[in-house]
């Protein structure tokens, strides 16, 4: 199986920034030995110079792959009936957090904000966590704003010290009912 990777290693490094990132791989486990699955993808996606969220990032229908709300506002329209179930169910309290994790082109986040309600959107405060800068001007772009704070490390922090820790959130197993 060790061979298979390396094949592909070998056959991607043909390109340019693949080659580079090969390299940077084999030094960094020469010099320190093994890493795991989260530091080799963490170095594939977002290493400054080779990564693809750093780099290149190319979403959509021509892109290198696509998403759900890419091809259709329907998930963000679904998701903004829910977000105002629960706004209502709250007693429509006077200010709400919304924190979209790798929110993409930020099409998604422009479908649920397009779908709500005038009054729920004027107590909104939007929380896109995003890691790649390329990311950030896109979504800049699809939401229509002059300047975008994305938040990319640590936490999010509402009111009543309610305290939203990503990397704790992201170790955590997740259950839906019986599942």
């Amino acid at each position: 199986q060790r061979g298979s990777v390396r094949s592909l290693m070998r056959r991607l490094s043909s390109v340019p920034r693949s080659q580079g990132l090969l390299t940077y791989l084999e030094d960094r486990v020469s010099s320190t030995g093994p890493i795991n699955l989260a530091a080799y993808m963490d170095a594939c996606l977002t290493h400054p110079q080779y990564g693809y969220y750093t780099t290149k990032a190319d979403i959509g229908a021509f892109g290198d792959f696509t998403t759900g709300p890419e091809a259709t506002p329907m998930f963000g329209t679904l998701l903004s009936k829910w977000c105002q179930w629960v706004y209502e169910g709250l007693g429509e309290p006077g200010k709400v957090n919304l924190v979209e994790l790798g929110p993409g082109t930020g099409v998604n986040a422009k479908s649920i904000l397009g779908a709500l309600p005038d009054d729920m959107k004027r107590n909104l405060s939007l929380h896109l966590v995003e890691i790649s800068p390329i990311m950030r001007r896109t979504q800049q772009d699809s939401l229509g704003v002059s300047s975008l704070s994305s938040v990319t490390d640590g936490g999010v922090t509402g009111e009543q010290n309610a305290e939203f820790k990503l990397p704790e959130f992201l170790r955590q197993p997740f259950q839906c009912g019986d599942v």
